[in-house]
């Protein structure tokens, strides 16, 4: 991808492409607390940006890699600044690159991304007036500043709905609908399962033919469904749990939901097919096309018969 320069763009870029100008000033402009944790001796600029392409017209980095003491990699990243006055968002525009880059980083070490890697910024600024806004990104929140911080350092926040009891299903939320239907493992059985969705759903008046009532059920009929081999069983459960009102919908999915996984098998099986006529026009043996095609063996050599006559 080109990037878009301007002059001071090549003239900064020309200059930190010598060693002894990049370590000397990264060796100057670091803190102490930094230095004393890079090997500066391991500085290589990299030919890469955390600049997203659409917004390089305006804007340009240089990123260096460096090795930690304790052997990890970390990035030194340079934004090239030229507007003519200091920019109030800078911090906000720095935190996301510095995210971008983590990003790249992950997309690019999929099968081992972590340990992230460490991003230090620096901004070089050469506007016409001195810089005048805030450096601080969560001073940005305002009067929120406090508590922008606890948000953003703190761990998030997790539900992990696998681990909640019976007792946390027990309390009178209407959310518990959400979070139940989504429930999947033990301990808690479907039976109980089933017999607190609906204790909920009448304790909070949620109807069959309500928006919310029809949401919860499609959504627990299709996971029913998707248990192959032990559906009816969930069906018998399902229905005989549920008040009157809901019988009439519950058929009505049931049917529906039985269709549909007809329809899909029907398409798989013609999928198949076709996958394995090609196989055996190229000349792949029978027992090939049943293991990478999953036909019975009967069904391919069918096809192979069909095809040679």
């Amino acid at each position: 991808m080109k990037v878009i320069l301007t002059p001071h763009d090549v003239f900064v870029k020309a200059m930190m492409q010598h060693p002894e100008v990049a370590s000397d000033f990264f060796s100057t402009q670091l803190p102490a607390e930094i230095l004393e944790k890079v090997k500066l001796s391991t500085l290589r600029m990299e030919n890469t940006t955390f600049i997203e392409s659409k917004l390089r017209r305006n804007e340009s980095d240089l990123i260096f890699s460096v090795k930690l003491v304790n052997g990890m990699k970390a990035y030194l990243f340079l934004l090239l600044e030229h507007q003519s006055q200091s920019d109030p968002l800078m911090p906000f525009r720095i935190v996301y690159y510095a995210l971008h880059g983590m990003r790249r980083h992950v997309l690019r070490n999929k099968k081992k991304p972590l340990p992230l890697p460490l991003v230090y910024p620096i901004v070089v600024f050469n506007g016409v007036e001195p810089w005048s806004h805030d450096r601080d990104f969560f001073n940005l929140f305002g009067e929120m500043e406090p508590f922008a911080r606890e948000l953003f350092l703190n761990p998030f926040r997790l539900i992990d709905v696998g681990t909640l009891t019976l007792s946390d299903f027990e309390r009178s939320h209407i959310a518990n609908l959400m979070l139940l239907s989504l429930y999947r493992s033990a301990p808690i059985s479907l039976d109980e399962k089933i017999k607190l969705l609906v204790s909920t759903c009448h304790e909070f008046g949620v109807h069959p033919d309500s928006e919310m009532g029809q949401t919860v059920l499609e959504y627990n009929t299709y996971q029913f469904e998707a248990k192959q081999g032990e559906s009816g069983k969930y069906w018998e459960m399902y229905i005989s749990h549920f008040p009157p009102e809901f019988q009439e919908s519950i058929m009505n999915l049931r049917d529906v939901t039985r269709s549909e996984g007809i329809a899909i098998g029907e398409a798989q099986a013609i999928t198949k097919t076709h996958q394995a006529i090609e196989m055996l026009k190229q000349g792949k043996s029978v027992d090939l096309v049943v293991d990478k095609v999953g036909l019975s063996k009967q069904d391919v050599e069918y096809l192979k018969n069909i095809i040679v006559h």
